[in-house]
């Protein structure tokens, strides 16, 4: 529970980083919304993944 909850809080960070450097550089909403939506997907991989390792 404990690793899931860090992997979790890390994926959070790091997305919230992303686009507050993508509207920073004003590289622009839509790059920040493909950062999010790959950012999910990694997520849940990630989780599936985990939860795969887990049983």
């Amino acid at each position: 529970m404990e690793k899931k909850t860090g992997i979790s809080g890390g994926v959070i960070l790091v997305l919230l980083l992303a686009i507050n450097t993508a509207l920073n550089l004003n590289v622009g909403f839509k790059w920040a919304i493909d950062i999010v939506g790959i950012g999910l997907l990694v997520f849940a991989l990630g989780q599936q993944n985990w939860f795969g390792k887990k049983h």
